[in-house]
């Protein structure tokens, strides 16, 4: 299958957001992957999918937290993922976890519709994704009320 835009919160629990077409920018599934070891489920998650653009939290170490120190692994993945020269030609971009969670709060998630419950790392994958859509690309539908966002679990 090929999609559209994977947006990605890598860590001991990964955070995934799927827009499956570029003309529904704003139809975005999610899921979670760990808190268990997820480096295959990953790649494979990649390679099923084919995006077209990978939007993905970078690595900052701020602290010096073994936990925090894997996340480096799965962004490892994504770039093996990209590397590959059987996928078609993906974009990948690179934001900071404050970058996201700078505009897109919980509660703008909440009041555009595009918070989901129970699933804190997607919805900092979503955060990642609703910062490039609106703010890289400039599609303000959403902050404009001309789209109502869909999110759902997969």
């Amino acid at each position: 299958m090929k999609s559209y835009c994977i947006s990605l919160d890598p860590g001991g629990t990964t955070g995934i957001a799927l827009v499956e077409q570029e003309e529904r920018p704003w139809e975005v599934a999610v899921k979670q992957l760990g808190p268990d070891e997820h480096h295959d489920n990953l790649l494979d998650f990649l390679r099923v999918w084919r995006p077209r653009y990978i939007v993905c939290e970078s690595f900052q170490n701020r602290s010096f937290e073994a936990a925090k120190l894997i996340a480096p692994e799965y962004i490892g993945v994504v770039k093996l993922y990209v590397q590959d020269s059987s996928n078609r030609p993906v974009d990948i971009v690179w934001q900071s976890a404050a970058l996201g969670k700078g505009f897109w709060d919980n509660n703008k998630l909440r009041a555009y519709n595009l918070y989901i419950p129970g699933m804190r790392h997607a919805r900092d994958a979503i955060r990642h994704y609703a910062y490039w859509r609106t703010f890289t690309l400039h599609d303000r539908s959403v902050l404009e009320g001309t789209i109502r966002p869909r999110v759902f679990g997969i």
